[in-house]
C-alpha cells in the first residue's frame, strides 16, 4: 500500500520551481530518485498547474539514481515496465538505496507521460560533483543529491540535453547527512584556541608573513 500523502505534499515542489521561473516550465526537471516520493509529487503538481492553466507544458523529467540501486533506470534501459528489485543495493548515495522503491511503476508511467529519460551515475561521480558544487557554487549537499547534477552533466554530455535548455536540478539533502563522506575528501579542519594570538601565529605560519 502506497500512501498517498507523500506525494501530495511534494507537489509544493513543482509549485516553487513554475513560480520563480514566473509560471513558466523549464525543459527538463532533473530528481535523485530513490522511493520516487519527490519526482511522483512534483509530476502531481505539475499536472495541476497544467489543467490550472498556470502554465502551458510539462517539462520533461528526469529519473537519476545510483549505478549500485538502479531499478527503474534499468526497466528504463531494457524498454520494460516491470521493475526487478536490487536485493543488495551497493552505493555510497544512501537516501538512493532503495532496492524496491514502492513508487517506481508511477515513476516509469511519469517518464513515459513526459518523454523524460533515466539515467544512473557512479559513486565517483556522484562524490566529485558534491565536492564540486560546495568548491564552485557554495552548496553543501547530501552525497544522495548531487546525482541529479551529475545526471544532468551526464545527459548534456551525451547530447539528450541541450545547452540551450532550461534545466532544474532538485537537490533535497543538507550535506550535514553526508559529513562521513565529505571528511575523506577533505584534510581536517585546524583547531586553534579562540583568541587573535592564535589566529595570528596560524595566518603567519600558513602564509609565512614575517613581522618586522
Amino acid at each position: 500500500m502506497v500512501s498517498p500523502y507523500a506525494i501530495e505534499g511534494t507537489k509544493t515542489i513543482a509549485y516553487e520551481i513554475c513560480e520563480q521561473l514566473n509560471w513558466n516550465s523549464p525543459d527538463w526537471i532533473v530528481f535523485p530518485v530513490g522511493t520516487g516520493s519527490g519526482i511522483m509529487g512534483c509530476y502531481r503538481g505539475l499536472q495541476e498547474l497544467l489543467q490550472l492553466g498556470w502554465i502551458t507544458r510539462l517539462p520533461k523529467l528526469v529519473c537519476i539514481q545510483a549505478e549500485g540501486c538502479a531499478p527503474i533506470a534499468a526497466a528504463y534501459r531494457a524498454g520494460k515496465s516491470d521493475i526487478i528489485p536490487v536485493k543488495a543495493p551497493a552505493t555510497v548515495a544512501e537516501g538512493l538505496a532503495v532496492g524496491a522503491p514502492p513508487k517506481g511503476q508511477l515513476v516509469f508511467e511519469a517518464l513515459r507521460k513526459t518523454q523524460g529519460v533515466a539515467e544512473t551515475v557512479t559513486d565517483q561521480e556522484a562524490l566529485q560533483t558534491a565536492r564540486t558544487l560546495a568548491a564552485k557554487e557554495g552548496l553543501f549537499v547530501e552525497v544522495s543529491s548531487a546525482p541529479a547534477v551529475a545526471g544532468a552533466i551526464k545527459l548534456l554530455h551525451a547530447g539528450i540535453i541541450d545547452s540551450k535548455d532550461t534545466v532544474v536540478c532538485e537537490m533535497t539533502g543538507t550535506g550535514l547527512k553526508s559529513h562521513a563522506e565529505y571528511a575523506k575528501m577533505y584534510a581536517p579542519a585546524l583547531e586553534i584556541e579562540p583568541n587573535l594570538e592564535s589566529l595570528q601565529k596560524l595566518v603567519d605560519s600558513r602564509f609565512r608573513i614575517g613581522r618586522s
